[in-house]
């Protein structure tokens, strides 16, 4: 079932200085936030963490399937456009915390 996943798979250019004023990413093979959940929600993987991007403009969140090891990386663009980043197998949480900002 991932495998489609391949061509859906987004390129991050040009986010080497985090202290300019605008994000340059290119993102391609996207869709909508709704759509994103249900393709996440049926490989049954819930959010364990996320994070605004420095340009306040994007979230990255992270999908975890506790049972299977399996994860994705998404990021979200405030038109909620939503792109797969990565994502891989064999997921270790070594500890919990939780960081408030």
């Amino acid at each position: 079932m991932r495998h489609f996943l391949i061509g859906f798979v987004v390129f991050l250019l040009g986010c080497t200085n985090p202290a300019s004023a605008d994000i340059n990413v290119t993102l391609t093979n996207c869709t909508t936030y709704s759509n994103m959940m249900s393709i996440i929600s049926e490989w049954n993987e819930k959010k364990t963490g996320f994070g605004i991007v420095y340009d306040r403009k994007h979230v990255v969140e992270l999908y975890v399937n506790e049972q299977t090891g399996a994860w994705t990386l998404v990021i979200t663009r405030n038109s909620s456009k939503s792109c797969v980043i990565t994502f891989g197998v064999n997921w270790y949480v070594k500890y919990q915390t939780e960081i408030r900002g």
